[in-house]
This record gives structure tokens, sequence and C-alpha cells, in this order.
């Protein structure tokens, strides 16, 4: 009864640095935290998971597969129970990161980005054509696809996936600009 009682600590890079590790100074019991931020505060030495008995990881195989798995690499030596999450990772990828950390649990199911019924999944391709447009046309033509999208059949309620805060941000201006 009470709650967790435990201190939880965030670092993102939504958040200035400086931030960051001001927040960080004191001890944590959970830090939830973005893996390059991660990166940043080790190789700073404003984090330190020597005491770290569980690590978490989300989307782990982007993680695992983004720049030979830079991010993954200061968490090798840690003595700690890891927990990886993913919705698809491939068997040989699976087999490296069991070598890799032993005592690894991994999380994943074929289900797990399966729509519930009734519900209508809209999914739209904006990979940039072959032409090297920059960001700025390749997110106009995301955001008219949204707005398209939540347009046709006007939804009481949606649900919009960004990989990114900035992602979020853009979406999120461009719902608002449109709304007015």
């Amino acid at each position: 009864d009470g709650g967790l009682r435990c201190r939880v600590r965030v670092a993102t890079a939504a958040r200035a640095a400086a931030r960051d590790a001001a927040t960080l100074r004191g001890a944590c019991d959970v830090l939830v935290i973005t893996p390059g931020r991660l990166e940043r505060l080790l190789g700073d030495g404003t984090v330190s998971l020597r005491a770290a008995t569980d690590v978490v990881l989300d989307e782990v195989d982007g993680l695992a597969l983004a720049d030979g798995g830079a991010a993954l690499a200061p968490l090798r030596d840690l003595e700690a129970r890891f927990v990886f999450v993913t919705a698809t990772l491939p068997r040989t990828l699976e087999k490296t990161l069991r070598a890799e950390f032993p005592g690894l649990e991994v999380l994943k199911g074929p289900g797990l980005h399966r729509a519930p019924p009734g519900l209508d999944v809209r999914l739209v391709d904006c990979t940039p054509d072959a032409s090297g447009e920059s960001p700025d046309p390749t997110f106009s033509r995301k955001a008219r696809a949204l707005l398209t999208a939540l347009g046709a059949g006007a939804p009481a309620r949606a649900l919009v996936f960004c990989n990114t805060i900035e992602g979020c941000r853009r979406a999120e201006n461009a719902l608002r600009r449109a709304d007015r």
C-alpha cells in the first residue's frame, strides 16, 4: 500500500543535457532513458550503471542493428538482468544477443502489432522517393497523408505513432494548423 516508493528519473533528448545531468545527480531506483541520451551520459560520466540490477530495453532490434549495436555496447559488461522487448527479432540476431547477454529474457509475440477487432488501421507509406528530396518536403507529404487519413471517415479518436519526439511535435503542429 502507498505505491512503489522508488525514485524515478527520466532523461531524453527532448530536454537539455545539463538539465538531465542535474536531475541525475542524486541516486535513483528507476531510470527511464532513450538510447542516445544513455550513450551520451555514460560517455561523460554523468550516469553509471554499475549498481543496475535490471535493464529493460524496448525496440531492441532497432538498437542492435543501428550502428552495429553501438547503443548496446556500454551494457555488455554489466552484471544485470536484461529484458529485451520487441515485436520483431530475427533468429540470428536473437542468437547473437543471447550470446552477448547471458540470462537474457526476450519478450516478443506474433500478435504484438495485431489490431483488435473493430479498430480501423491505416498505414501510410511516406518513404522519400529516389530524387533525394529534403526532409521538409518529406514531412509535408506525411502531413498531407495524415490529414487525408483522418479526414476520410473522420474518426472520433485517433492514435498517431511517430518515431521521434520531433516527429510528434511536427505532427501535432500540422494537426493544430489544420484545425484552425
